[in-house]
């Protein structure tokens, strides 16, 4: 029967069937979006109420907690100070490689330094350094143990007598003290 119709009549019945679709599609999805926006109303009430709850919360925990936590800040920054004033009193000593740096300095051509040893004495405000080694001859020793009594970082420098015993390879041990 769609076909015994004129052309012109069959455009519009289509037209028609079309804006009917359309407009059952727009209904459709009002509805649709109603019924969503009618649903997450609760939801709504919901995350207000408990918004509510959580920013009391929060100012009470606030006020409970600052107290707390300053007292533990105040332990932190205490244990820091602590552990700042143990290293104010190590680096105002020189570093010990630069003591044995000077030592290694004067020791000259004919001396073999063999062991040195560092220990810092903090009861008697020094510490000691002991040198040993071999050296060529008495005056080389001699010297070598001159230099170290000129610098001005070691405050006693001990060479036994007995290790002027021999007069060629001379085997030594140097007691040094320093202020640092």
């Amino acid at each position: 029967m769609f076909n015994l119709l004129p052309p012109n009549e069959k455009q519009n019945i289509l037209r028609e069937y079309a804006s009917r679709r359309l407009i059952l599609i727009g209904l459709f999805s009002s509805a649709l979006g109603l019924i969503g926006v009618v649903s997450l109303v609760p939801a709504l009430f919901l995350t207000q109420a408990r918004m509510k709850e959580v920013g009391e919360d929060l100012r009470r925990a606030e006020s409970v907690e600052s107290g707390k936590l300053a007292t533990a800040f105040e332990k932190d920054i205490a244990v820091i100070n602590t552990k700042l004033d143990v290293l104010k009193v190590v680096s105002a000593e020189p570093a010990v490689h630069t003591l044995f740096q000077t030592i290694v300095q004067k020791r000259g051509t004919g001396i073999r330094i063999s062991a040195l040893s560092y220990k810092y004495e903090s009861d008697k405000q020094g510490s000691s350094m002991s040198v040993s080694g071999v050296a060529r001859d008495r005056e080389i020793l001699s010297q070598f143990l001159d230099a170290l009594k000129k610098e001005s970082q070691f405050t006693k420098v001990d060479l036994p007598v007995s290790n002027f015993a021999k007069e060629k390879n001379i085997e030594f041990s140097l007691q040094i003290s320093s202020l640092f």
